[in-house]
């Protein structure tokens, strides 16, 4: 039988599970039209390696502004905690609502 926690089922397990996004702040303005920088703080809390990506996308629409590929190595490894800088351009006028996920 299998175990949980079975090595041998690493290969199909959801590795990119055990991240969480500790924080998220615009460094500026984000006005329509205009490039601009939300930092992202995620660490792996998991005892396995992270592969996948972070998503920034509208509220309203679910337009995906912004997808990039992270790597994190386990949580007990230097480099588990990172601040990632994702480059967005404001896709409306008025108040802009984002959500930031994390994907496979």
């Amino acid at each position: 039988g299998v175990v949980v926690g079975d090595p041998k089922m690493a290969a199909y397990a959801d590795v990119f599970h055990d991240v969480n996004i500790v924080d998220v702040r615009a460094t500026g303005y984000v006005n329509q039209g205009e490039n601009a920088t939300i930092q992202v703080m995620i660490e792996n809390l998991g005892m396995a390696e992270a592969n996948g990506s972070l998503i920034a996308q509208t509220v309203q629409g679910n337009v995906i502004l912004n997808q990039t590929s992270v790597y994190l190595p386990s949580g007990d490894q230097l480099g588990s905690r990172a601040i990632i800088n994702l480059s967005v351009a404001g896709a409306c006028c008025g108040i802009q609502l984002f959500a930031i996920a994390t994907g496979h």
